[in-house]
């Protein structure tokens, strides 16, 4: 193909191409007409036949809303993973397999053990029919960031997090993943970026390290089942682990003792 040509599920005018995708066999792209006039993703198979996957002004599955224009596509096994964006202005992933087109990630959209969907990236990666792809999770005890692993078969948080090594985390976006391990880069407000890997769903309530006298020089410190009790002599030293759960007693050496916990 080249931009002279005038396909006819395009229309007429020249058209420039965007954010080609290839699955080994079927090419995925986006195409505009000049002018913007319109604005489509086409499939090229083998044959070289072309058929036109979905355009502007085309109603999004499940919704009363239409396609407003295109941000990224991802091809795989025969299926395509197209970012759109809604005339209201509102980010959804697409799936288009076997000539049926469905949505699935968008704000609303409920995710299994509790909570809706806030916020999709337009940016993702596809592993194994499924696009990963950060956003933001609405939950009773309040925002929380997310990554999402989405197909037809629904839409599912594979992490979510407040805060990550008791930092804020403002924004998350999927470095890489083969369909197990994730790779996430994380963002804080101080515009400072960290990647975690192979992570998954993160519990982000405080911990709360309780003790009581045990007499003179010691302590009996509660310690909750999958946290470790950590002790230092300053702060800033190097904090080693000691064992035991539940009721911990430990001995006050020294002027200055510092304890906390850890989660595993």
């Amino acid at each position: 193909m080249n931009s002279t040509q005038n396909p006819p599920v395009v229309g007429t005018g020249a058209f420039q191409f965007r954010n080609l995708a290839f699955d080994g066999t079927n090419v995925v792209f986006m195409a505009e007409t000049s002018g913007l006039q319109q604005r489509v993703v086409l499939r090229r198979d083998a044959a070289g036949e072309i058929t036109a996957l979905v355009a502007s002004g085309d109603p999004i599955p499940g919704t009363s809303d239409a396609v407003r224009s295109f941000v990224s596509i991802a091809a795989e096994g025969g299926a395509a993973f197209i970012s759109a964006i809604s005339s209201a202005g509102v980010q959804n992933w697409l799936e288009w397999r076997e000539g049926t087109l469905r949505r699935i990630a968008a704000p609303g959209m409920a995710v299994p053990g509790g909570g809706t969907v806030r916020a999709v990236s337009p940016t993702g990666v596809v592993v194994d029919g499924r696009v990963y792809t950060a956003g933001s999770l609405n939950l009773p005890e309040g925002i929380r960031q997310a990554v999402f692993a989405a197909s037809a078969e629904g839409i599912e948080s594979i992490l979510t997090a407040a805060k990550l090594d008791g930092r804020p985390v403002s924004t998350m976006f999927v470095a890489g993943t083969d369909g197990t391990r994730v790779v996430v880069g994380v963002s804080d407000p101080w515009g400072g970026r960290t990647y975690y890997a192979n992570v998954g769903r993160v519990e982000d309530a405080p911990l709360r390290l309780e003790f009581a006298r045990a007499g003179a020089g010691r302590l009996r410190l509660s310690v909750p089942a999958g946290t470790v009790l950590e002790a230092a002599n300053a702060l800033g030293a190097v904090w080693q682990p000691i064992e035991g759960t539940g009721e911990v007693e430990v001995t006050l050496e020294g002027p200055a003792r510092f304890f906390r916990l850890r989660r595993n």
